[in-house]
């Protein structure tokens, strides 16, 4: 994403549905970990993918089962930085028009690998000492930004769409 913004719009988006699960796994995290998981807007592009896709989603939000494999293995990457997730993640509908979605993620205990990656992973790894207990996510650096990754696709609800024109 480079040069400036001919226009810039911001929508909340209100899914009853996909808010409920989003509610009923921060509830689940929260009784696992005896605490309020912590919880972050963060940033995400759909590439190919229309948003509406997904924050219209009845039965998923974000769906796992629809992601590809990346750095830190088949889940949903959300960043930081909106910049990450514009530069080359945004959807293109037309005439230079751009979307990427803010999230509410409960990221809860998560697994910090830094620079370190791990193609393989299809979930968080278990916490060390406990092999019946695993991390709520994953997050990492990459390309100089913070990202996260949920491997359950309840553990996201989508709170704005972003659209920008350059």
């Amino acid at each position: 994403m480079s040069g400036k913004y001919k226009s810039f719009d911001v929508t909340l988006l209100i899914n009853p549905h996909a808010k409920s699960r989003y509610n009923n796994c921060v509830n689940l995290i929260k009784a696992e970990n005896s605490a309020y998981p912590k919880t972050l807007l963060l940033f995400h592009g759909t590439s190919s993918t229309n948003p509406k896709a997904i924050y219209e989603g009845y039965y998923e939000n974000f769906d796992v089962a629809h992601s590809k494999q990346g750095l830190w293995g088949r889940g949903v990457y959300f960043a930081c930085n909106a910049f990450y997730s514009c530069n080359g993640y945004a959807y293109k509908s037309n005439n230079n028009t751009y979307s990427i979605l803010v999230a509410e993620v409960a990221v809860g205990n998560y697994c910090d690998y830094q620079k370190n990656t791990d193609s393989s992973l299809i979930h968080a790894p278990n916490l060390p000492g406990d092999p019946h207990r695993r991390y709520d996510s994953v997050s990492g650096i990459t390309q100089g930004t913070r990202v996260f990754i949920i491997y359950n696709s309840n553990q996201a609800y989508s709170k704005y769409l972003i659209t920008y024109t350059v």
